[in-house]
């Protein structure tokens, strides 16, 4: 009986699994190397039942790429059918209904079936249409963004391009909208998810949104925040800010670190600005004194009223 060596990608839980192909299924290895059940021995939360395993060599080193002999395909877990032969260089989980693949150094995407409905065509692009149901692409040195078709709906024009990000979060059923932050000329902006500018690319620095409804944004060295509307919703007046900073005790909340005039605060997701006295570096928020240092919180101490 013929048997063919061969790895699985258990993407849950981030480990490699020894595998052997007979007779065009994928089976795992027991203990004593006798074939098993490959769903046995990995996640059963697999998206479209659908997991990628490779035969020959695979070293996901930079330094030691020229090492890499993989060749990479995908398998029904719940009965082992091999329903991509491994020819690809590189495979990519399952992420909603389109799996990223490599060829030749170009990429695409293939749908559940297994079928190539994103050619591969890219130089280089995101792994997933999750967010705002856009991927971005590379075509030489430039950025754009297709929709889960290959459709083109924004041009290669971007020296960078971001992943959709969640503009707020979703709420009593309402879906949250999305934006990117791309870059052209030197300059930053932000688009929606149907590839129209939020904001024109007109600004020094920026930051992804963030699920609370805000960007950090730079013009001239002073930092500001705009709302998903592409609005000033906090005016430039910041000298530096540092996003997503975080505090305990119980539930934790994300505030926005802000400086001014050489000193570290907070602003919360109502846009309130906490800043510190005069000659301490923590400032009091509810009934928390949060300690901040060169961007970060250090430590957190409930405050005791006498």
């Amino acid at each position: 009986m013929h048997q063919t060596p061969s790895t699985i990608y258990d993407c849950e839980y981030a480990r490699y699994v020894k595998g052997v192909i007979i007779h065009n299924k994928v089976h795992a290895l027991d203990k004593e190397d006798n074939p098993a059940p490959a769903k046995d021995y990995l996640c059963e939360a697999i998206d479209f039942n659908m997991v990628q395993f490779h035969v020959g060599y695979y070293s996901n080193i930079y330094f030691e790429g020229y090492l890499d002999t993989s060749k990479w395909g995908y398998f029904h877990l719940s009965n082992g059918e091999i329903v991509v032969s491994p020819i690809y260089d590189y495979a990519e989980p399952f992420y909603g209904d389109r799996a990223l693949v490599k060829l030749d150094g170009k990429y695409g995407f293939l749908d559940p079936d297994g079928s190539v409905v994103v050619d591969l065509i890219w130089d280089d692009c995101d792994s997933s249409f999750l967010m705002g149901g856009l991927c971005p692409v590379r075509q030489g040195s430039l950025w754009g963004y297709i929709d889960k078709t290959g459709t083109v709906i924004v041009e290669p024009t971007f020296e960078t391009a971001d992943r959709f990000e969640r503009t707020q979060e979703v709420t009593y059923g309402v879906k949250g909208t999305h934006a990117a932050l791309v870059k052209k000329d030197g300059k930053y902006g932000y688009l929606d998810d149907k590839g129209e500018y939020i904001f024109e690319t007109k600004l020094d620095d920026a930051r992804r949104f963030w699920c609370k409804g805000y960007a950090s944004v730079m013009i001239n060295g002073i930092w500001g925040f705009i709302d998903r509307y592409g609005e000033f919703a906090v005016t430039l007046q910041f000298e530096d800010v540092e996003d997503r900073g975080y505090f305990g005790w119980g539930q934790r909340d994300g505030v926005f670190l802000v400086k001014k005039a050489g000193q570290w605060g907070i602003m919360d997701e109502h846009l309130n600005v906490v800043m510190p006295d005069k000659g301490v570096r923590y400032v009091v928020y509810g009934n928390i004194k949060i300690y901040l240092r060169d961007g970060r919180i250090t430590s957190e101490r409930k405050v005791t009223r006498s």
